[in-house]
């Protein structure tokens, strides 16, 4: 995996966001960003969204030195809420749990 995220990850993980998909509660679901996108399935979606959030994670790790993660209380468990919501890979799955032992550390 990059640590770079493709154009169409970009802009779908942005529409998600204006459009308050990682709010809770939701406020619009991976259905309707596919709808409004015009271009994708809900599944192709979700995965495009995930595999982007897996990118963006991965890079923000790779930035502080390895699995070296300062990270207050509140932002561990919104990560670890974020990771939670998709169906979780192998990827994600080490990313928990690098998250859960800096905030265990902390």
């Amino acid at each position: 995996m990059t640590n770079n995220i493709t154009e169409k990850q970009s802009k779908r993980i942005k529409l998600a966001l204006e459009l308050g998909y990682f709010e809770f509660p939701r406020k619009v679901h991976v259905a309707d960003l596919a709808e409004i996108d015009g271009g994708a399935s809900p599944p192709a979606m979700n995965e495009c969204i995930r595999r982007g959030i897996a990118h963006i994670v991965e890079s923000y790790f790779s930035h502080e030195g390895g699995h070296t993660l300062h990270l207050s209380e509140e932002q561990a468990n919104l990560m670890i809420e974020l990771i939670d919501e998709f169906e979780l890979d192998d990827e994600l799955l080490k990313l928990k749990g690098v998250i859960l032992k800096a905030k265990h550390r902390s």
